[in-house]
This record gives structure tokens, C-alpha cells and sequence, in this order.
């Protein structure tokens, strides 16, 4: 008797759109949550392909590490011949003025190679899933639903960029930088307003981002997931017993984290080096420039790392980590990365945004109350032990298995979401020209899915 046959559904073919390629030694915290997302699809037994400009820093990050899925580099010239190669050149010339007009836009040559070839069109049209990483390839959507119009559209918004231009011009000393950010925040709260009637699914990390976007746009489908930032290799350490050494970890070329690093050093650390002479401030993280690398290396008891392989090696070594971090938006990953360690963690109001505050050691936007939480932190062994505790606490947020399961129900909740909507409209379509209903045509074969 033969055995009876087990049918297999065909791998779901998945489009990532990202200004970054998916890496697996990611250097900042946007690579990190990209590379996890494209992981949780892998291991729901997706097809995956990443698109990406093709851009001089991302083709040398990869004499450093690798790809996790096949990655297409778009918009470079001489990839193309003929008219093509001839438009991309223009398109590129002309970037600077476009930056200067709205520097959030998505690369304009990548847009090019979206419209013109016939391959990537292809690929699109195949997806089941388009996936947008940040808000500004978000405002692909529209584009997109034109060129695909049976894929589902997701985004996850790293941040909301309204919020974060807001607090910049908040900042900007006046005249016409200042009028430039607050221009450029108009923008993207109309981004938000428009992307929330035409994605399929919104991601956020946290619940503060998801009543951002719902007061831009009330309708929209929004799913916030915690930021996945725990494995079994994730360890808890034991801070009570280390010497005093206070630590900030951060990708150091987003001007937020190098003046973070600027503000603890120049600012808060001198008064815990006066109460504990001994203490050192180690300042881990690459991208720092030549001029404020000298000032921070300037102060007694600074220490910078630079770029490390290990972070481990770096957490290990940290008995509190303080991020005086005033701007930006979104989770800091840096953050919870110490909580889950089990380090004590001070930060700031900014730092703490879509934090549960119980899991923090302190939160303060003032200097000297900031230092105080340190200087307690390297004396105290009882705040390492609460630290501990929260870390047990923070590791059941931030898992990745938890993150897996929540990421891929919602993808799936959006395709379905895609074919009610499009089926709904085809048919809406029909009976206004006088046609009756028909089920809309097959989906693509597995041989005819994702090459």
C-alpha cells in the first residue's frame, strides 16, 4: 500500500526594502532589529530577498561581515547600460539637491532601478510580502502598491520620525535650520498620515510610538512587538562583585549617541570620579570622529574603545551603564541590552521612552542626579542585585522566540488582510462595469515564486 502523500505549503516569498543590507554582524542597533526580522522570516520557512541601495559604506561593511539572504544593490550606474545607465547617472548628480530638498526620501537611484527593471519588477510582483524597513522606505508604499498590487505592504517604523525632527527643531538655535526641521517634520507626520491607509500592517516598539501614529492615523493596522534582543546565549551577569567602571555602549557616528557621549563625559562624569577616584568610564562603540574622540579621550578616566567584535567582552567588564541620551526616538536597544544583562542601567527620559521604568535603575534628565545614581551604583551592591532581578524580569519581554511569534502572526494577518481588501475591490470593480464575480486568478506556482 503506498504511503499517503504529505502536502507542504511552497516557501511564502518575502521582499525586504531596506536602506541597509541585512548582515550577520550588524554594527548598529537598526542592523540588529533588520537582521532579526529577516531571521524570524527565515525560520517560517520564507523566501527571502533584500534590496538595498548600493551605496559605498554598505558594499565595505561586507569586507568586515556577511549577508544573511540573497541582497540585491540597486541604483548603481554601472550595473546598467544604455538609456538606463544614462538616467541613474543623472539621478545620482542630482541627489544632493533632492537631499537638500527632503533628506528622508528614499535613495532616489534605487527608486530608479524599482521602475525601469524588468527583473526587480518581477520580483516584486511575485511577493507575497513586501517588507519596509524604517519609515522612509515606508513611503515606498505607495509606489509599491502600484507596481504590486497583490502583495501585502508592511513597515516597521525603527522610530517615528515626526517625533524625533520635532525634538530636533525644539533644539535648533532659530532662523532657517530650525524652519528646515520643522518643515521636514510636517512632512513626515503627512507620511504617516497617508502610509496608514495603505499598509497592510504597521510595526512599532513601543506602545508610546503606536499612539504616535494612531493620533496621525486612526485607521491604521499597528502591531507593536518588543524589540527581540534575547537568545540562550544571552548571559545575566553579576555586576556587585566588578570594579568601578561605568560604561556607555553605542554606535558613535548618529550624532545623538556621540553627544550623548560628549554630555557623560564632560558633564556627569566628573562628579562620580570625584566621589569614587578610582572609577574609569569606558565609552564602547566605533564611528566616532577625530574631533570628538580627542575631547573624549581629554577627560581623566575616559577610556574609548572603538569598534569591538565582542560585546560581551565589553558588557563584562561594566558594573552601570549610564546613556545621557536627550534626542532621537524609539526604543534604545543599548538600553535594554544592559537591563537584560542584568547592569545596572541609568538613563534618561528619552533613553527610557517605551522602557517599563521599573526594569531602570534610575531615569533623570538632570546631570548631578544622574551622577548620584552612578556613584551609588559603584557603592552600593544592592543595586546590582536589583538589577538582576529586573534583568529575569526584562527577558520574557525581549525574547526572540516571543518576538518570532508575534512578528509572524501579524505578517500572516496582513497577507490575508491584502487578498480580503483586493478581492473586495475586484469585485466591487466588476459589478460597477456590469460584470458578475470571478475568483480572482491562481497564485504563482513554487517553480514560478521568488528566484
Amino acid at each position: 500500500m503506498a504511503a499517503p502523500s504529505t502536502k507542504t505549503n511552497p516557501p511564502r516569498p518575502i521582499v525586504v526594502l531596506s536602506p541597509m543590507a541585512a548582515v550577520e554582524a550588524p554594527a548598529t542597533a537598526g542592523g540588529v532589529l533588520l537582521a532579526r526580522i529577516v531571521q524570524s522570516h527565515r525560520a517560517a520557512g520564507s523566501q527571502v530577498v533584500v534590496l538595498t541601495p548600493s551605496l559605498r559604506a554598505a558594499l565595505a561593511e561586507l569586507e568586515r561581515t556577511s549577508v544573511l539572504v540573497p541582497t540585491r544593490f540597486l541604483g548603481r550606474p554601472r550595473d546598467r547600460r544604455g538609456a538606463r545607465r544614462l538616467l541613474l547617472t543623472a539621478v545620482h548628480r542630482a541627489v544632493p539637491v533632492l537631499l537638500r530638498v527632503d533628506d528622508l526620501l528614499p535613495w532616489p537611484p534605487l527608486v530608479v532601478d524599482l521602475l525601469t527593471d524588468r527583473a526587480t519588477r518581477a520580483l516584486l510582483q511575485r511577493a507575497d510580502v513586501i517588507d519596509l524597513q524604517w519609515e522612509e522606505y515606508g513611503r515606498l508604499a505607495p509606489l509599491l502598491r502600484l507596481l504590486a498590487p497583490r502583495a501585502a505592504l508592511v513597515c516597521t517604523f525603527h522610530d517615528v520620525s515626526s517625533q524625533r525632527l520635532e525634538r530636533e527643531a525644539l533644539r535648533a538655535d532659530g532662523g532657517r535650520a530650525a524652519r528646515s526641521v520643522r518643515r521636514a517634520a510636517a512632512r513626515s507626520r503627512r507620511t504617516e498620515r497617508r502610509l496608514g491607509s495603505i499598509l497592510d500592517q504597521s510595526f512599532v516598539l513601543s506602545g508610546k510610538d503606536e499612539k504616535l501614529l494612531r493620533a496621525a492615523s486612526p485607521d491604521a493596522r499597528i502591531r507593536v512587538i518588543d524589540p527581540p534582543l534575547v537568545d540562550e546565549g544571552t548571559p545575566v551577569l553579576d555586576a556587585s562583585e566588578r570594579p568601578p567602571v561605568v560604561g556607555f555602549v553605542s554606535y558613535l557616528r548618529r550624532h545623538e549617541n556621540r553627544d550623548a557621549a560628549l554630555r557623560l563625559a564632560e558633564r556627569i562624569w566628573p562628579r562620580v570620579r570625584g566621589a569614587v577616584p578610582g572609577a574609569r568610564l569606558l565609552i564602547v562603540g566605533g564611528g566616532v570622529e577625530e574631533e570628538p574622540a580627542r575631547r573624549l579621550t581629554a577627560v581623566p578616566g575616559v577610556e574609548l574603545t572603538g569598534f569591538v567584535e565582542d560585546l560581551e567582552d565589553a558588557y563584562s567588564q561594566l558594573r552601570v551603564t549610564v546613556s545621557a541620551i536627550d534626542r532621537g526616538a524609539g526604543v534604545k536597544f543599548k538600553v535594554v541590552e544592559s537591563i537584560i544583562r542584568g547592569i545596572p542601567t541609568i538613563t534618561t527620559s528619552v533613553g527610557a521612552e517605551g522602557i517599563d521604568p521599573g526594569l531602570l535603575t534610575a531615569v533623570s534628565d538632570d546631570d548631578d542626579a544622574l551622577a548620584d545614581a552612578a556613584i551609588r551604583a559603584l557603592r552600593d551592591d544592592r543595586v546590582a542585585r536589583s538589577a538582576r532581578d529586573a534583568a529575569d524580569r526584562a527577558r520574557g519581554l525581549y525574547g526572540i522566540g516571543r518576538f518570532d511569534a508575534a512578528h509572524q502572526r501579524a505578517i500572516t494577518e496582513a497577507i490575508e488582510h491584502r487578498r480580503r481588501t483586493r478581492g473586495a475591490r475586484l469585485r466591487t470593480g466588476r459589478l460597477r462595469a456590469g460584470r458578475m464575480p470571478r475568483v480572482d486568478g491562481p497564485h504563482p506556482t513554487e517553480g514560478e515564486r521568488l528566484r
